[in-house]
């Protein structure tokens, strides 16, 4: 199960004010990921953030013995269906990265154009252990 595009696939909130013309996807692409990193206000992807985005397509307390049990099970399907085509699926999203109308992420005041080095941070989230990221996910609210 994959709970939410932004909670799970993308990570670095950076504020528009500071990147180069982020509407601009060919402009972006000049950002590396490690500036992008520096330029970050917060990442998405926090313990608390990823309760509160699970919490908000079902109550983890009042949930049985058996939904728990079905999410950790479809997570980790999913999880590594998606690492065994991580480069497949990732090759996909940077060839359309520069293509228009220029594919957009984020909320509020950190919408902006999708960027290479989003799909490089989408590179290593993949490599982490399974087990310390199913932990994050069922984790008691």
């Amino acid at each position: 199960m994959l709970i939410d595009f932004e909670h799970c696939f993308l990570n670095l909130a950076i504020p528009l004010e500071r990147l180069p013309a982020p509407d601009d996807a060919r402009r972006l692409a000049e950002v590396s990921l490690s500036q992008a990193r520096i330029l970050a206000a917060r990442q998405v992807l926090t313990p608390k953030t990823i309760l509160r985005a699970r919490n908000e397509f079902f109550s983890w307390r009042e949930a049985t013995g058996a939904v728990k049990e079905a999410f950790r099970d479809g997570f980790v399907q999913c999880w590594r269906a998606i690492c065994q085509r991580r480069e497949e699926l990732l090759e996909k999203l940077a060839r359309r990265l520069l293509e228009e109308p220029f594919l957009r992420v984020g909320t509020w005041r950190f919408r902006r154009a999708l960027a290479p080095f989003d799909v490089a941070e989408m590179r290593e989230r993949p490599s982490k252990d399974l087990d310390e990221v199913v932990a994050l996910f069922v984790a008691e609210a």
